[in-house]
């Protein structure tokens, strides 16, 4: 075989591997997405950022919201060593006070808490 064929068929190789490696680029990618996905459907507060905190009594009130306005009061009493959970969202309007974030952190005392297992 004669050198210039031998570097036409090292080319077609090369290119053959360059497209091998993008179509894994892609795969590993989607991959990625994938595990993303799933990490964020198993942690359910992922997408929560704390907001307010009420920490000054042994009743401590913790609240979270989503971007969408979702919302989560979190309490802890630290005596009885419990934490319960108030949530707001399109599903979940119960009272004038749980609607809206504003409305619920300042009504905070008088929500209804449930275990988390109960809201979520």
């Amino acid at each position: 075989m004669s050198q210039e064929a031998e570097k036409e068929k090292f080319a077609l190789i090369i290119r053959e591997l360059e497209k091998e490696i993008v179509n894994v680029t892609k795969l590993l990618g989607e991959i990625k997405g994938q595990q993303e996905k799933m990490i964020e459907e198993e942690d359910i507060l992922k997408a929560y950022q704390i907001a307010d905190t009420d920490d000054a009594g042994t009743i401590k009130y913790y609240g979270f919201v989503k971007k969408n306005g979702d919302w989560l009061i979190q309490r802890e009493d630290s005596v009885n060593k419990t934490y319960r959970w108030a949530k707001g969202d399109e599903l979940y309007k119960k009272t004038e006070e749980e609607k809206g974030y504003k409305n619920a952190w300042i009504n905070r005392a008088t929500l209804t808490y449930f275990y988390f297992y109960e809201v979520f």
